[in-house]
């Protein structure tokens, strides 16, 4: 904000007092010099003021921080000091809390009219003591700036009442004034302050002032002053304030009387916008200070005083370059320097570094006149691009990698970048082509029987094919029922057969039947082609194959007695009872015949073969899985007590079966 005042004119004329004193306080008056400021033309109005008769201008006979004692007419406390910003609110504050004597509008007098109050006879201090008591040699602030230099207030020396002009935070005393007018009736004068963040140029017409710091100026009463607000660069008027002006036109004051006007420019601000792009990452940081946009930070916007210059530098992450600015006007990597005469934005364009994988080849061979599908990764997820360093070796098309001649095949994998990665580092892999030639292997054996029998037979189908580049015969191929061990060139084998000639790519499938399955356990079933090891191959060493497979115990019965009942549950002494036997296959073949079943009354020990019991009854065929249930009637009781009935199924051992060791089976009972 800044303030225009209006003040009386001002005279400065430096004096040289060479007096004896006059009264006390310390002071020294000159008699032979005619009083300034006579006691008369101060008449007092017994309220702690005095009027100036010459000027209208009324005074606090008190110094800011002194108090009126209104019973001894004196001022009492000790007075305060205050910087110019101070001096000039103290006014405003006073006012606020009531004023003084009735009125609210006292004010910090300007230069001129604080040097009306001088007196030139005397010093130490250079003031009338009989109309102004109490006071001392201090320096008291003025309303006045200093034209020629910002930060700069006139006070007024009451030492040797002379004005100076002093830093605008000095420590001074305080006197203030209300209403009056400037030395004589026809003239006022004024001046010009101004504060807030812009900055800019009040003038006057009629001339008068014309200031870009503060500023004052003296007409003729009655004389109608126009005055005009000139923002500078980077600022706007906002209005003014005081003297019956307002709004952001040119302020009319009629000076009929010292006017105090405030001029308020604000700083212009825009903001400035930084934006960050590509894969990579960095950090953007500005001068003045305000932009530090790093990880984590996509965008950054700051406000900064219009015409302001704001350079911004860029910083890469590791594994990450600056690629360059865009926008307001700035390229290139250096740093990039705004001129805020507007809304900004920049862009800072940071790539990530990429490296590319391995190079894989399917198929991993390649010989002349063959072909191969180049791949690679790169972290950057863009496509990659293949070439051939040797094209007398082999060609690149896309993917697709030609043998043209036997040697050394080397394939570079390249990825050129994009707005938002750099280029990898070019990545090499060499291959061998071959001179065409067949290779065999065994691709599959298929067993007729999963798991076959013991000592029963089974066939194999051998599947061979040849991968290589050329045709060729597969000379012969021999089958091993069980081996684990890898067999040397022209290793007889168990069965052999002859493959013929297999052209590129083709397969053949031999059946080698009649097979022994032999005993029981897990084996190795072997094929080897080329076993005689006659056929040049791409690679001699992939021609076996294995595979286990288990063979099994044969089909047989296994007769088990399931479940015994008794009629009656309990037989009475001597008596007989009856006994219904129900017997199982529950082996995997039909016995043929179910042999001997016979029955004990009271046995609990178990019975060899052949073993004659109370009982017994001869069964037929029994199929697998089918019960058969035999009824002995008339059984004797015997005595009373507890007793074991025991059956015996193939008494006679006479069926081979699964398990031999199942055959009894006892059941309890009581004969009472």
């Amino acid at each position: 904000m800044r303030k225009t005042q209006l003040y009386p004119a001002l005279l400065i004329s430096a004096l040289l007092l060479l007096l004896s004193p006059l009264v006390g306080w310390g002071q020294t008056c000159n008699s032979a010099i005619p009083e300034s400021t006579p006691i008369s033309a101060f008449p007092d109005t017994g309220n702690g003021t005095v009027t100036d008769t010459r000027t209208g201008l009324v005074w606090k006979l008190c110094v800011e921080g002194q108090t009126w004692d209104v019973d001894s007419f004196t001022c009492s406390g000790n007075a305060q000091i205050y910087t110019w910003q101070q001096a000039l609110l103290r006014a405003k504050a006073h006012n606020d809390a009531g004023g003084f004597a009735g009125q609210t509008d006292w004010r910090l007098p300007n230069v001129k009219e604080l040097l009306s109050i001088t007196e030139e006879r005397c010093y130490d201090p250079a003031i009338n003591l009989s109309v102004f008591p109490e006071t001392n040699s201090s320096d008291f602030w003025s309303a006045s700036a200093y034209a020629d230099a910002s930060g700069y207030a006139w006070h007024v020396l009451f030492s040797h009442g002379y004005a100076y002009y002093g830093y605008e935070d000095g420590s001074f005393q305080v006197r203030l004034a209300r209403a009056g007018q400037s030395f004589g009736p026809l003239a006022f004068a004024g001046s010009v302050s101004k504060a807030g963040t812009g900055t800019g140029t009040v003038t006057s017409n009629p001339a008068g002032i014309n200031c870009g710091g503060d500023c004052m100026g003296s007409y003729s009463s009655g004389t109608n002053v126009t005055l005009t607000a000139t923002p500078d660069s980077g600022s706007t008027f906002v209005g003014w304030s005081g003297g019956g002006c307002s709004g952001a036109g040119n302020c009319v004051v009629t000076m009929n009387a010292a006017q105090t006007i405030t001029a308020t420019f604000t700083r212009v601000t825009y903001s400035l916008t930084v934006n960050k792009s590509g894969a990579g990452g960095g950090t953007v940081t500005s001068s003045p200070a305000g932009i530090n946009c790093g990880a984590g930070c996509a965008t950054s916007v700051r406000s900064y005083n219009g015409g302001s210059r704001v350079t911004l530098t860029a910083s890469a992450a590791s594994g990450s370059t600056f690629s360059g600015w865009s926008g307001s006007g700035c390229s290139g990597t250096g740093a990039c320097t705004v001129t805020l005469s507007a809304a900004r934005t920049v862009t800072a364009s940071f790539k990530a570094n990429q490296t590319i994988g391995t190079i894989t080849f399917a198929p991993a061979t390649l010989a002349v006149g063959g072909t191969t599908t180049a791949s690679a990764t790169a972290t950057s997820g863009l496509t990659v691009a293949f070439s051939s360093i040797t094209p007398s070796v082999c060609t690149v098309s896309g993917r697709t990698v030609t043998g043209t001649s036997a040697g050394t095949c080397t394939i570079a994998a390249n990825q050129a970048g994009s707005a938002n990665y750099n280029p990898a580092p070019r990545v090499t892999r060499n291959l061998t082509v071959t001179t065409p030639s067949p290779d065999f292997v065994v691709t599959g054996m298929t067993l007729s029987a999963t798991s076959p029998a013991a000592n029963s037979t089974f066939s194999v189908n051998v599947t061979v094919r040849n991968q290589g580049t050329a045709a060729g015969d597969g000379g012969q191929l021999n089958v091993w029922l069980n081996q684990a061990e890898d067999q040397n060139c022209d290793a007889p084998g168990d069965r052999s057969a002859v493959v013929g000639v297999l052209a590129v790519g083709a397969s053949k499938t031999l059946t080698f039947t009649g097979l022994p399955a032999g005993g029981v356990g897990s084996k190795t079933l072997r094929a080897f082609v080329d076993s005689a090891c006659t056929i040049p191959e791409f690679n001699e060493i992939n021609n076996q194959y294995t595979r286990t497979y288990t063979v099994v115990p044969p089909p047989a019965p296994d007769l088990v007695v399931t479940a015994i009942t008794l009629t009656p549950t309990s037989p009475v002494v001597n008596g007989t009872f009856s006994a219904r036997v129900t017997v199982r296959n529950q082996g995997t073949a039909t016995a043929l015949a179910g042999g001997k079943l016979v029955v004990w009354t009271n046995q609990s020990t178990a019975q060899n073969c052949g073993a004659s019991g109370n009982n017994s009854s001869t069964l037929g065929a029994l199929l697998n899985g089918v019960d058969t249930m035999v009824t002995f009637s008339g059984l004797p009781a015997g005595n009373a007590g507890n007793k074991a009935l025991r059956v015996f199924v193939d008494n006679n051992c006479a069926i081979t079966e699964s398990n031999e060791t199942n055959n009894q089976r006892t059941q309890t009972y009581t004969v009472r």
